[in-house]
């Protein structure tokens, strides 16, 4: 089920996807890349996603765990200050490699 309201410069979507690791991965980055705060709710949690989570950290997101997920970004983008270890998932390095 979808509900989505729409007025000019604003989108507000409520979405009840399954567990999917694809839109896991994206909706941990389009919280990186928003502005404010984004509830991320039951997201399918596995090697690959928890390299998303840490590589969204690692360019500056708050990621507070919990029942649900909330993803936030305090300031602008930050470059990060070391390696960031993807653990071979592809999805986590097409993406953040655009970042």
């Amino acid at each position: 089920m979808v509900k989505a309201e729409v007025r000019p410069s604003i989108l507000n979507v409520t979405a009840n996807p399954p567990p999917s690791k694809t839109y896991t991965h994206r909706a941990f980055v389009l919280g990186l890349l928003a502005d404010g705060i984004t509830t991320v709710r039951n997201p399918l949690l596995g090697r690959d996603t928890l390299a998303t989570i840490r590589a969204c950290r690692a360019f500056g997101a708050e990621i507070a765990e919990g029942a649900q997920f909330t993803v936030s970004r305090p300031g602008p983008l930050a470059t990060p200050s070391d390696v960031v270890n993807v653990d071979n998932s592809g999805t986590t390095i097409r993406i953040m490699t655009s970042i």
